[in-house]
């Protein structure tokens, strides 16, 4: 570690969106839309944001750009709109709820209304582009985060910690990271066969990126989660379920990040060289072979752009951190 900032050993591509034009143009949208009702404050700063976005998508192109950059522009003030609105509401009733999320009113009516018509419309665009099949497991997805992410809202503070296995399954689904592995493959334009994406090589192959996509947050959001009273993060139960200090319980999730990301590897590699990808037309490989870059892609992006962009919502001054770094 480096001045208290945890180092990952990722060395995918780092390929970059290269039009930061297109990206900046959704950005003053979505944040002129929010500002127009006193909301601009949930949207991060401007270059940081479109900084973000192009790290992470190299595999999408001038149209499939948007609903990617939306979805990151929306899920920062949807996260933080969650914890305002759901933290200090009783949500026991939330239990009850079933999916499409948004469209039960005790959700929709609690939230800004802004909000929910701008997520609704961004999802309109995604849906239309792609199959029935990819569309109900976006569905699925998407409402399990959102219905994820609103309970722990709810109860973060005070619940005891999950087990560890217990929580790798909880983080997978409140974490956004299911519903962000599927918009790889509207970047790339692969809407891949049901019977293939269904398969364990690639269900596998998605858990373990949506594994190092929310430790990776987990690590570099843990002092500003901490700071603000929230307990939902890896370092946090670690260091709880096995007793230990922070900066032991922060290693440890730099070697369990690690080691899944050699599992990536290894298994993106047998499924490059695999019958299953043999078999399917030439047109549908290259749409698989680009959705493994672009996960790739996200896992890199994600990790350089909290190394080395660093941006200030996860920061933590010394004085109200009580550490250095």
């Amino acid at each position: 570690m480096t001045s208290g900032l945890p180092r990952l050993k990722l060395a995918f591509d780092n390929g970059r969106y290269p039009s930061e034009k297109l990206v900046r143009a959704r950005a003053r949208a979505i944040h002129d839309r929010l500002e127009a009702h006193q909301l601009g404050s949930f949207v991060p700063d401007e270059d940081i944001m479109v900084d973000l976005i192009c790290r992470i998508s190299s595999v999408a192109d001038a149209d499939t750009i948007a609903p990617i950059a939306d979805w990151v522009l929306w899920i920062f003030p949807l996260d933080d709109l969650f914890e305002q609105v759901f933290a200090t509401r009783q949500v026991a009733d939330l239990a009850s709820v079933e999916s499409p999320a948004f469209a039960d009113r005790r959700l929709a009516d609690a939230m800004p209304q802004i909000v929910v018509s701008g997520v609704r419309d961004w999802y309109d665009d995604v849906v239309r582009r792609m199959s029935r099949h990819w569309v109900d497991l976006f569905r699925q997805d998407l409402d399990s985060f959102v219905l994820h992410a609103v309970r722990h809202a709810g109860s973060a503070t005070t619940a005891p910690p999950p087990t560890i296995e217990e929580f790798v399954r909880l983080r997978r689904e409140e974490g956004a990271a299911k519903p962000t592995i599927d918009l790889i493959e509207v970047a790339a334009r692969a809407d891949l066969p049901g019977e293939f994406r269904a398969a364990r090589p690639w269900q596998e192959l998605r858990d373990i990126c949506a594994d190092v996509l929310t430790w990776t947050n987990d690590l570099y959001s843990y002092r500003k989660e901490r700071s603000e009273g929230r307990h939902f993060n890896l370092v946090e139960v670690l260091s709880q379920r096995m007793d230990l200090p922070e900066e032991e319980a922060r290693a440890r999730v730099v070697a369990m990040t690690d080691d899944k990301v050699q599992e990536f590897i290894a298994k993106a590699a047998a499924l490059r060289r695999g019958r299953a990808l043999a078999r399917l037309p030439e047109d549908v490989r290259a749409g698989v072979l680009r959705c493994i870059t672009g996960m790739e892609n996200w896992m890199q992006g994600q990790y350089e752009w909290f190394t080395i962009t660093r941006p200030a919502r996860y920061q933590v001054s010394a004085m109200t951190d009580g550490h250095d770094g």
